[in-house]
């Protein structure tokens, strides 16, 4: 969990973060019966007022995908990204809470036949960022 938090926050974790998610905060007892999701996390993490203060713009489904996708990937989008997932959060097959799970996931899929040698290339490029973004993560954590 730890590395995962560097992504939506400019900031590293704090060392006691992880224990926020699977253990009491009274005790080194799981208080989870289950263990949580990615999404549930995800969606944990945009009900925190850190999350409101970093994303204020919520109804700006524009800028607030382009501070989401600037956080997570460190670089600006497409105007074809950007209409995509304008498009998926305007419709609602993507919510706001699981947003940059999304990004990522979609950063990190296996590019497909017939992509542009630019796409394959920037794909390759964002995994690599996103790789020493979690390395840095695990290494203040």
């Amino acid at each position: 969990m730890g590395p995962r938090h560097r992504i939506p926050y400019k900031r590293f974790n704090f060392q006691s973060g992880p224990l926020k998610w699977g253990r009491s905060p009274t005790s080194s007892q799981f208080c989870l019966t289950e263990p949580l999701g990615l999404e549930d996390i995800a969606t944990l993490f945009f009900d925190q007022d850190e999350t409101r203060a970093t994303y204020p713009f919520l109804n700006d489904l524009e800028g607030f995908a382009k501070e989401v996708y600037s956080n997570v990937l460190g670089r600006e989008f497409d105007q074809a990204g950007l209409d995509f997932w304008v498009g998926v959060l305007s419709d609602g097959s993507v919510g706001l809470p699981t947003f940059m799970l999304e990004i990522i996931r979609g950063a990190k899929a296996e590019p497909q036949p017939g992509d542009a040698p630019e796409l394959t290339a920037q794909k390759l490029a964002d995994v690599a960022y996103l790789s020493n973004k979690t390395d840095l993560g695990a290494y203040f954590s």
